[in-house]
């Protein structure tokens, strides 16, 4: 790359500028795992459910997203207890009391900087309920024709194939209430039925469609996406194999959704591809407990907390690519 002083502070001598960058020094920059909370359950009422049923159905995948590989400012480390800090286009965060320390910040968002939540069904669905909405026509978009579930079961009054398909997804395939959430929309169960040709696993395609299909469709119809049932299904079935962890196979549904393309090529494109064998794994979690051996005997000595800042650093380790799961279980056994 190159560097253009002349365009600091939006000083472009003329020419257009995009956006600006944010940039950190490898080299001083401080190594830092972001923990992102959100909403527990993906509907404002979490007991309106259907009768025999419970409120964990409802319960949103993503409330506690970790972010392993993250750098920042390192001014940081020395901030006072309980300041609070904005992560540029993310939300604030302060240092978690217990696990945070000098050699690695843990940050704990605490406030979004744009909620995607509705605050009522009537003006706009929350983020789940919004990909029942993604309508076949160009012109509506998100929320679209379908925003509440009254809306939704007019759809299906009238077109009596989605009325068949929620009973199927509800009774043959378990899908409980978000069998609502795909059938308020032909465009959608066609969407949901594609993919699961590709990946006969119900729930989990199903949580793609309802929790990170709408914002990446940013109101387009599913038609008009540069990609299709097919390359989600074989998307969700790359996380559901352990082979990119679901946090990466976003960005990958960010790049489909920008360009399309083979979600595996994508994958190794990235760099995002999850190490998960043990023979692989063991060179890295050695590197770590001899860096740290300090840090072992406290672990030894009870402060079974730090169990988590192993795992990232296994992960930095390896430039991402460990498949946490695997790194814990093998950092349990050489830590008895």
């Amino acid at each position: 790359v190159t560097h253009d002083p002349g365009s600091k502070g939006g000083d472009a001598r003329g020419r257009e500028v995009a956006g600006t960058i944010h940039w950190l020094s490898a080299a001083h920059s401080l190594p830092v795992e972001t923990r992102l909370y959100d909403r527990l359950f993906t509907v404002p009422d979490p007991d309106d459910v259907p009768e025999g049923r419970d409120f964990i159905q409802h319960l949103n995948p993503d409330s506690l997203v970790v972010l392993q590989a993250g750098r920042v400012e390192p001014s940081l480390a020395d901030a006072p207890p309980g300041t609070r800090w904005q992560l540029e286009r993310t939300g604030y965060f302060w240092a978690d009391p217990v696990d945070s320390s000098r050699e690695l910040l843990v940050l704990n968002r605490i406030v979004t900087l744009r909620s995607g939540w509705a605050r009522s069904e009537q003006e706009v669905e929350s983020v789940p309920r919004r990909a029942a909405a993604v309508s076949a026509g160009g012109s509506t978009g998100v929320p679209g024709p379908n925003r509440g579930r009254a809306d939704r079961d007019g759809a299906r009054a009238t077109d009596p194939e989605l009325a068949r398909r929620m009973a199927r997804y509800r009774d043959g395939l378990g899908l409980g209430a978000d069998a609502d959430l795909l059938t308020g929309d032909r465009a959608v169960a066609d969407f949901f039925d594609g993919a699961l040709e590709v990946h006969r696993v119900p729930r989990s395609v199903a949580s793609w469609i309802i929790n990170e299909l709408p914002r990446e469709a940013r109101g387009r119809p599913l038609a008009s996406l540069p990609f299709g049932p097919a390359e989600l299904g074989r998307l969700v079935a790359l996380v559901d194999r352990g082979v990119v962890s679901r946090v990466a196979a976003k960005e990958v549904l960010a790049e489909l959704a920008e360009r399309g393309g083979d979600p595996e090529a994508i994958v190794d494109r990235l760099g995002v591809r999850q190490v998960g064998e043990r023979d692989a794994l063991l060179p890295y979690v050695d590197r770590v407990l001899s860096a740290w051996s300090g840090k072992v005997e406290e672990y030894r000595a009870g402060k079974q907390g730090l169990l988590g800042f192993f795992v990232g650093q296994v992960v930095r380790e390896s430039g991402g690519g460990a498949d946490p799961r695997a790194v814990k279980k093998i950092l349990e056994e050489r830590l008895e």
